[in-house]
């Protein structure tokens, strides 16, 4: 606050919801005339978490635009279709010193959102020890 906006309601009973609050005077404002109509006299802050007022959300979905746009440029091998990339990982990366298998992904599969095709790839050779079951319980 006041980068990030602010939402006040009452604590209890059914008042008005006032969003989009930057301003501390507005925020004062708000507290007042909420607390006013909640039986209990008591208001609730919220952080507001609409994108429109939520930098951290902004940042989050323009990542998420750029990881789509970058997983749309690439095209299905089989099929040309945009949109081929990771569906699925599988665990069991194996320790590096006792081969146990851990829970880091050791294979990524690809796939298709229009067709069947799919293929695998092997991420790592071995797990970290510090990620191991048997070596660091």
């Amino acid at each position: 606050f006041p980068t990030h906006a602010l939402v006040v309601s009452p604590a209890t009973g059914c008042g008005r919801i006032i969003k989009g609050i930057t301003d501390p005077d507005a925020l004062t404002a708000a507290i007042i005339a909420s607390a006013g109509t909640s039986p209990d006299g008591q208001a609730i802050v919220q952080t507001d978490m609409r994108a429109h007022f939520n930098p951290t959300r902004q940042r989050h979905i323009a990542e998420a635009a750029r990881r789509l746009a970058k997983r749309l440029a690439v095209r299905c091998p089989a099929c040309g279709t945009p949109g081929w990339g990771p569906i699925e990982t599988l665990g069991g990366l194996p320790c590096e010193i006792c081969h146990a298998p851990t829970n880091l992904a050791r294979t990524t599969i690809d796939g298709c959102p229009a067709c069947a095709h799919r293929s695998s790839r092997d991420l790592e050779a071995f797990a970290p020890a510090e990620y191991c079951p048997l070596c660091n319980p």
